[in-house]
C-alpha cells in the first residue's frame, strides 16, 4: 500500500512548528516583561520629573503617563511564572508539531493536547493581563486573543479532518505501512 502524507497534515505541521517557535519567543518576552517595565518606568519617571521641572506638560498628563506604567506588586512574579509555563507549553506545541508532520502514531492526539493547553494558557493569561495592567494592556490582550483564534482554527482543522493516517503502524513517507488492528 503506497500513500503520501495528506496536504492538510503538512500545512498544520508546518504552522504548528512556526507558531511553537514564535510562542517560545513570545512567552520568553512575558517572563522578562516586568524587568523591562521597571526599566521603562525609571526612564518615564525621570522624563516626567524633568517635564515638571521645566513645566512643559500639564500635571494631569504627567500623572496619567506615570499611572500607565504602574502594575500591582503580584504581577511581577506572576508574569515570570506564566512566561516560563508558557515557554514549556510552546516547546510542547513545537514538539507536537514536529511529531505531527512526521506522522508518528498518536501525533494527532498529542497535537490536540498541545493546542488545548495553549488555549487554556491564553485564556488565563488574558485574564491576568486584564486584572493586573492598565493602559497598554489592551495591546497585549489583542496579541493573546490573536493566538487564541489561531489555536481554535488549528484545533478545528485537526479534529475535523480524517486522522486515520495516524493509526498506521509505519511511517507513511516510506510507503510501507499497515493499518493497525484497533
Amino acid at each position: 500500500m503506497n500513500s503520501k502524507r495528506p496536504t492538510w497534515v503538512t500545512v498544520i505541521g508546518v504552522l504548528t512548528i512556526i507558531f511553537g517557535i514564535f510562542g517560545i519567543f513570545g512567552t520568553g518576552q512575558i517572563a522578562i516583561m516586568p524587568f523591562v517595565m521597571d526599566f521603562q518606568k525609571d526612564i518615564i519617571d525621570h522624563a516626567v520629573e524633568q517635564a515638571r521641572h521645566d513645566r512643559h506638560a500639564p500635571e494631569e498628563l504627567l500623572k496619567s503617563i506615570q499611572d500607565m506604567m504602574d502594575y500591582p506588586p503580584w504581577f511581577k512574579s506572576t508574569s515570570v511564572i506564566f512566561g516560563l509555563i508558557g515557554m514549556l507549553i510552546s516547546a510542547f506545541y513545537l514538539f507536537a508539531g514536529i511529531w505531527f508532520i512526521q506522522v508518528k502514531p498518536s501525533a494527532d492526539k498529542l497535537l490536540i493536547y498541545a493546542i488545548s493547553l495553549s488555549i487554556l494558557w491564553e485564556i488565563v493569561w488574558a485574564s491576568i493581563i486584564g486584572i493586573g495592567l492598565s493602559g497598554f494592556a489592551v495591546f497585549m490582550v489583542i496579541g493573546t486573543l490573536f493566538g487564541f483564534v489561531i489555536d481554535m482554527v488549528l484545533l478545528a482543522v485537526v479534529t475535523m479532518n480524517d486522522r486515520s493516517i495516524f493509526r498506521k503502524s509505519e511511517n507513511p513517507i516510506d510507503g510501507n505501512y499497515q493499518l493497525d488492528q484497533q
